[in-house]
């Protein structure tokens, strides 16, 4: 779903598709115990994949596919999506943290406030002495209001 999986006559590479890096990478330089590399196929009844050169068929396993979409998410800005694909809350930090920098930066600062109150990333007088140095008594309020509120959940 979120790689391509691109084989040559020596090698296999995963790419993914978000950031179009290369995040796995096999060689088979073994020539007299592969030989070259053939192609891959997938079986559509179960969705397995084989890849098979000269003198050797291997099944292609994917693991893990989406571990660390989030990151390519984040990076293209799609904070929404990369909520979606975190697995732990450090990596849900993460994003939140960038979020609300971006909303801070581009001056939408309640809401960067309000996201700010879910976060322990920023401390709360960071934050607190940010809305005050820009001015904006309004995000002030409203980060003030839903950390209380978050403390209370």
């Amino acid at each position: 779903e979120f790689h391509w999986l691109v084989l040559f006559h020596d090698r296999l590479q995963v790419i993914e598709q978000l950031s179009e890096e290369v995040v796995w990478e096999k060689e088979m330089t073994s020539r007299h115990m592969y030989g070259d590399m053939r192609g891959l196929v997938m079986d559509a009844g179960t969705n397995r994949i084989w890849m098979y050169a000269d003198h050797i068929i291997n099944e292609v396993v994917v693991l893990n596919e989406d571990h660390k979409v989030w990151r390519s998410y984040l990076a293209k800005g799609q904070y929404d999506t990369a909520l979606l694909y975190c697995r732990d809350l450090t990596q849900r930090e993460h994003v939140l943290t960038a979020q609300a920098d971006h909303y801070l930066e581009s001056k939408q600062c309640e809401l960067a406030a309000s996201i700010y109150a879910k976060t322990k990333t920023r401390t709360f007088e960071q934050v607190t002495l940010k809305l005050l140095g820009l001015g904006e008594k309004e995000a002030l309020m409203r980060y003030l209001s839903d950390k209380l509120d978050n403390m209370r959940s």
